[in-house]
């Protein structure tokens, strides 16, 4: 009975990094539209999109470094103490997303030029 827990918590665990890494895959890329609009809007002459661009990079940079550091620590927890790390790399996830969000309806990203 120990065994077949033990084999359903790797195989949660399991899934749960691979939805991870490919939420924080999609951000790298979300956040490099980003930037290229920005970039692109630099060379419009808006000199105001300078600071945001510094801005959001680091904030953005910041929290990627974080969501990668949280699942760094999921990948090598144990079978029994992986879950106690979900609650921990859910908010910095939802922290990145936020951030994300929120420079994308700055800059509408999200709207078709």
């Amino acid at each position: 009975m120990a065994k077949k827990k033990k084999t359903a918590d790797r195989t949660k665990k399991a899934a749960y990094t691979r939805k991870t890494e490919a939420k924080l895959e999609e951000a790298q890329g979300k956040l490099a539209v980003v930037k290229a609009k920005i970039k692109g809007t630099v060379a419009d002459g808006q000199i105001e999109a300078v600071e945001l661009l510094q801005k959001a990079e680091a904030k953005a940079d910041s929290q990627l470094a974080k969501v990668q550091r949280r699942l760094e620590r999921l990948k090598a927890a144990g079978d029994d103490s992986w879950e106690d790390l979900k609650d921990g790399t859910e908010s910095a996830w939802e922290d990145l997303s936020a951030s994300l969000k929120k420079i994308a309806s700055r800059l509408s990203v999200n709207k078709k030029s």
